[in-house]
């Protein structure tokens, strides 16, 4: 917030409205990641290729395409500047595919049993529009192309005689679950140097009162992420905020199945559940979005009861492998 408020102009690249976009002097809409093509670099330190999957139908922009000037046209020449520019990228040359196979031919995203897609916009127009094209990689927006095959080093769907389209993926593989036969695993870009190395110094926290619970964060498949949170199906059937108690912390603290307690001297809310295998003393905390903020709490040790009556609604949708129940 200090950085924002010291700050002459703001400006945000972005596709979610998020608390820095609602101070930001300019906003510029970018494409999510399956949006455009990227190269991403995994926790091994490896690059990897990522082709679009969603055609964007707005005037939004992959967000480099705002920064760089027009002699950078393609992705492909902002991973060489890349390259080039910066020592420890060079490798990055290595994943530059190129846009064609063959001149004027591409790789189809779509199956070639693909069908009904005339049907699917003859209520706007009966005449079949003209398929979009993407300049930017090897694959197209339709099922007209060269399609894949066993050598082919783009894979968009698996495809085998007598096989379910799920399964023929097998076919394409160096065995069962395997790695693709045509697979790119990637450039290494840098590699680990020790395992004792550290980037931080641990050190002891201050000894607090037998009382405190050390709290620690839960995450839920769908809705920890700031993409799902905002996708309404999903919003509907999030959990609401909770903190998990072992049994004998929530006897001492007289707390049963479903309480609410409040966190801390904060106003956050809490429905509590008593897992078989939290660790005495220990608490593990879930901040739905919009209800809590986890940077408001991370220095909560301590609970209490709440007398509040204010809906927080319920777990029932909350799956856990070691819920305790009350015989």
């Amino acid at each position: 917030d200090a950085a924002l408020q010291t700050a002459e102009s703001v400006v945000v690249a972005g596709h979610l409205p998020t608390p820095t976009t609602a101070r930001a002097t300019l906003v510029l809409p970018s494409t999510a990641f399956s949006e455009h093509e990227a190269t991403y670099v995994n926790f091994e330190g490896r690059a990897q290729l990522s082709y679009q999957v969603h055609r964007c139908h707005s005037d939004v922009l992959p967000s480099w395409r705002w920064f760089m000037g027009p002699d950078i046209a393609h992705v492909d020449d902002l991973i060489s500047l890349c390259a080039s520019e910066i020592t420890e990228l060079r490798v990055l040359s290595e994943l530059i595919s190129g846009a064609d196979i063959i001149p004027g031919i591409k790789v189809p995203r779509q199956s070639h049993r693909y069908s009904g897609r005339t049907a699917m916009k003859a209520n706007i127009n009966v005449h079949e529009p003209k398929q979009p094209v993407d300049e930017e990689s090897k694959m197209s927006f339709s099922m007209e192309g060269v399609p894949s095959t066993k050598d082919s080093n783009i894979l968009a769907s698996s495809w085998a005689p007598s096989w379910n389209s799920n399964q023929s993926i097998s076919k394409f593989q160096e065995e069962v679950n395997g790695e693709l036969k045509q697979g790119h695993v990637g450039s290494q870009v840098f590699e680990k140097l020790s395992a004792q190395q550290s980037y931080f110094e641990i050190t002891n926290s201050p000894q607090g009162s037998p009382c405190d619970l050390t709290i620690s964060f839960a995450q839920q498949i769908f809705g920890s992420d700031e993409l799902s949170a905002k996708t309404a199906t999903i919003v509907e059937r999030m959990t609401p905020s909770y903190i998990g108690l072992s049994l004998e912390d929530a006897d001492s603290r007289g707390l049963k199945q479903g309480n609410t307690v409040r966190l801390g001297e904060s106003s956050a809310i809490a429905i509590v559940t008593i897992r078989s295998k939290q660790k005495t003393g220990t608490a593990a905390l879930y901040c739905a979005p919009g209800e809590i903020n986890p940077f408001d709490v991370a220095e909560i040790k301590t609970i209490c009861k709440s007398d509040t009556k204010q809906a927080v609604g319920d777990l029932d949708c909350l799956q856990l492998s070691d819920h305790w129940e009350d015989d």
